[in-house]
């Protein structure tokens, strides 16, 4: 019988089934992954993560969400006519979400664009988009304050109505706005970080 993707696809299948039993055991979930063949070889990755950790794929997912505007992880998502459920993401290619069919349990890939939350046209004005989002920045501010054992207070400084536009112009919400503000912030923290 020769090596062929279906054969492995249906070889994998059968992998993940066999070592179900030993990764119960072990208190670990295994896959097989990656793999690549030739006309008589082939190899394939297998990946294990302890039963209640995070596995990098979710771990990479969460650091992007509120950036790339995704919705949280094991979230339902419509494309075409089958339901998915989000599982993660990979580190590179286009198709880097990882998504289960759910009727069947299926893995697929799609783009970020794919996964995205839908837009939606703004229903505030830019003015009271801009007063939303200052107020709740300023409630956040207030609260981290509040707390007794904050050593530096949390500074408020209000958000100009130029930034705002851009973040109104893209439907998004006032707490979607906040979310995303801070995440784009945390990535530019960490890229100073590295090329310091």
């Amino acid at each position: 019988m020769p090596i062929t993707k279906q054969m492995l696809k249906a070889f994998r299948a059968d992998l993940d089934a066999t070592m179900k039993p030993l990764a119960e055991k072990y208190g670990v979930r295994l896959a097989a992954t990656h793999g690549s063949y030739l006309a008589g070889t082939f190899t394939m990755k297998v990946e294990g993560v302890l039963i209640g950790a995070e596995t990098r794929e979710e771990v990479l997912y969460k650091q992007n969400e509120a950036f790339l505007d995704l919705p949280p992880l094991g979230s339902e998502v419509t494309i075409g006519r089958e339901v998915f459920i989000i599982k993660g993401m990979k580190p590179r290619g286009r198709n880097n979400i990882l998504i289960e069919r759910k009727r069947d349990q299926q893995p697929f890939c799609c783009a970020t664009e794919q996964a995205q939350r839908q837009k939606i046209e703004p229903s505030l004005t830019l003015s009271e988009f801009v007063k939303a989002v200052n107020d709740l920045q300023k409630a956040e501010c207030d609260r981290l304050n509040a707390h007794p054992n904050r050593l530096f207070g949390a500074t408020y400084s209000p958000y100009p109505e130029q930034m705002l536009k851009v973040y109104h112009g893209q439907g998004l919400t006032p707490t979607a706005t906040l979310r995303r503000i801070r995440a784009e912030s945390e990535r530019e923290g960490c890229a100073e970080a590295l090329a310091s």
